[in-house]
């Protein structure tokens, strides 16, 4: 007599069962791997390719510095410009028209007193707000007529701070290019400051 095994269990029940298990399995394998190929990709990208990356960095890192020193000499080429300007436009200020100080004087002159010369110290290399000194150098018939003169030029706006630096008789001095008679003169030479402006 034959022995024959018969399932009980239906077939739709049995195949869920082992499709239950396949997938188990299969996901068990997986869970496993996730953290070993996580950990590979993390050493690769952190450690292995760092090593590599240097070259591209320090090439980009390069060319960065490149760009950077262009627009720094690009900036001190403006600055430089802008500084012989301001030297420029420093010396323009500066320099004063010295014609109305001229025409001041000659209203100042009375007939009896003359120049001989006019000297201007306008130093560029001057500290700001310091005036420019006039010298003045000449001749008159009379200490009256340079007292006067000088008195003008005292209460003038534009000459302040006026000193007599010296007066002195000389002798045997022409007094004009037409007179061929000699007479005596008073040499005198005046040191004072310009205070204001000239327009």
């Amino acid at each position: 007599m034959a022995l024959r095994e018969i399932n009980l269990i239906p077939a739709d029940i049995l195949s869920s069962r082992y499709l239950r298990r396949h997938i188990s399995f299969w996901a068990l394998w997986l869970i496993l791997l996730v953290p070993v190929l996580g950990s590979f990709f993390f050493y690769q990208t952190h450690f292995v390719l760092n090593k590599k990356r240097p070259m591209a960095n320090l090439k980009d890192v390069h060319a960065l510095i490149g760009t950077k020193i262009e627009d720094i000499n690009r900036i001190q080429a403006e600055l430089e410009r802008l500084d012989q300007q301001q030297s420029v436009l420093k010396t323009i200020k500066r320099t004063r028209p010295y014609s109305s100080m001229l025409f001041k004087l000659s209203n100042i002159m009375n007939d009896e007193t003359w120049l001989t010369s006019i000297a201007i110290d306008s130093k560029s290399d001057k500290n700001e707000g310091e005036n420019d000194k006039l010298e003045l150098t000449g001749f008159s018939f009379s200490n009256n007529k340079l007292g006067n003169f000088l008195s003008l030029l005292s209460n003038d706006d534009l000459f302040k701070d006026v000193v007599l630096k010296y007066s002195k008789e000389s002798h045997n001095v022409q007094a004009s290019p037409d007179s061929e008679a000699n007479t005596s003169l008073i040499q005198f030479q005046i040191a004072c400051k310009m205070y204001e402006d000239i327009q």
